[in-house]
């Protein structure tokens, strides 16, 4: 969905690749319908202690 291939976005209906914060938010939006809803739970929160991570400073 993030790759520069042609998908409409289906917040604003145009053609490229989808941010990440468009993506999440269809992830989120199917969840339950299209994609199980417990996954798609444990996935964002992987997503957002990844992202948590990535702003922490390194120690070594």
């Amino acid at each position: 969905m993030t790759k520069d291939r042609v998908l409409a976005d289906p917040l604003d209906g145009s053609c490229a690749a989808w941010t990440h914060e468009s993506t999440l938010a269809e992830i989120e939006a199917q969840a339950g319908r299209h994609f199980d809803a417990v996954l798609t739970g444990v996935f964002v929160e992987l997503l957002d202690r990844e992202e948590g991570a990535a702003r922490r400073p390194r120690l070594f």
